[in-house]
């Protein structure tokens, strides 16, 4: 686990932005936490959540399933 890097939110500016996410969305907090730290980093989301994928690509989130990677 060395190469796993956390990161943690802790900023009333992430805080709000990931709540306004989850109401946008529909989502819970903890589910818009994953597309609002995705966004920020520039990153893409992996998940076998197909609802979750869907939602984050509505807010132009690249997110892919493992089989769509593989």
């Amino acid at each position: 686990m060395s190469h796993m890097k956390v990161y943690e939110i802790k900023s009333a500016e992430d805080l709000s932005s990931i709540l306004k996410l989850a109401i946008e969305l529909e989502i819970t907090f903890y589910d818009a936490s994953y597309i609002h730290l995705t966004k920020k980093l520039d990153a893409f989301l992996v998940s076998e959540d197909r609802e979750l994928r869907e939602k984050a690509r509505n807010v132009s989130v690249k997110a892919f399933s493992i089989l769509e990677l593989g």
